[in-house]
């Protein structure tokens, strides 16, 4: 695996476990590299957007990370069960990589747990986008 970092240097600050985030990264790029051919590039980015709030009309400033790969993708009926506790695929390319099916819903509550979202898109055969959010911080000017 081949991995591509794209980070602003402006990228703001977030409040968060940072072991916890290392372990969703972790989670991320490993099934990356599971579910992908070998010597796949993948993809890792942070960008500041402003991100609707699903709790109102607000939109708010976040941080999206997402993990692209180059894999295998992930079809519609999946999809809707990946984070799922005990998940595992029946599709054979998918099957082969040993997991308990427990990451991506570990990963979820993590994130959920640091007041973000995690989605994906994906298409078979063309690869797999994980993204999630996180708030960032407002920090009054000069503080920082």
């Amino acid at each position: 695996m081949r991995l591509h970092l794209q980070l602003p240097e402006d990228l703001p600050l977030v409040v968060a476990d940072k072991g916890r985030l290392v372990q969703v990264l972790a989670n991320l790029l490993s099934n990356a590299g599971k579910y992908s051919p070998p010597e796949t590039d993948v993809e890792l980015c942070f960008e500041n957007r402003l991100m609707p709030n699903g709790q109102s009309d607000r939109v708010l400033p976040m941080i999206v990370c997402s993990v692209r790969d180059h894999g295998f993708g992930i079809s519609e009926e999946d999809r809707k069960k990946l984070f799922t506790k005990f998940f595992r695929s029946e599709d054979p390319n998918i099957r082969q990589a040993k997991g308990t099916g427990l990451g991506l819903s570990i990963t979820k509550g993590i994130i959920e747990l640091h007041q973000g979202e995690i989605w994906v898109d994906s298409e078979v055969g063309q690869g797999t986008t994980f993204a999630f959010t996180l708030p960032q911080v407002r920090v009054p000017g000069g503080l920082v």
